[in-house]
């Protein structure tokens, strides 16, 4: 009986252990691009605030009309071969949608992802094999009105 508690406790804590893995893995492994500046319609963010491992710090930030989406753009400070784009978003944009884009120039955007519906809690991240030196994210709400934007931490990897 002794025996077989200590084992139940082990498998569950493997479980805990293996979805911690996970969320690690989206800041570790393979090695995250810098992000050189953070750019939106009106301010410069502080790049630290998406790239501290801490999720009670980030962006967020109120569309001025309904019709003018927020959006961030990441400058990666020259063109890099991105594989990956991951981001946590604060329950505060529950429910907005995001577009994904990215650019060499921050002139000619192909888009990566439309619609992507945003799960607040959970690491989300697209799988492209574009080189690009800059990524937009916009956000919108369901209808395509400008709504809440914001993201706790954010990603760009090979």
């Amino acid at each position: 009986g002794a025996t077989e508690e200590p084992e139940a406790t082990i498998d569950e804590a493997t479980e805990v252990a293996t979805t911690e893995v996970v969320a690690a893995e989206a800041t570790e492994e393979p090695e995250a691009y810098r992000v050189y500046r953070l750019l939106t319609a009106d301010v410069t963010v502080d790049p630290a605030l998406l790239t501290d491992d801490d999720p009670e710090t980030g962006w967020y930030a109120e569309p001025a009309d309904p019709e003018t989406p927020v959006w961030l753009v990441l400058n990666l400070g020259d063109v890099q071969s991105i594989g990956t784009i991951r981001w946590l978003a604060p329950d505060l944009v529950a429910g907005a949608i995001v577009r994904v884009e990215v650019a060499e120039n921050r002139r000619d955007w192909t888009v990566v992802a439309e619609a992507v519906p945003v799960e607040t809690g959970d690491w989300q991240e697209i799988t492209l094999n574009l080189p690009a030196r800059f990524v937009r994210i916009t956000f919108l709400g369901a209808d395509g009105a400008a709504v809440a934007a914001g993201l706790t931490e954010v990603r760009v990897l090979p």
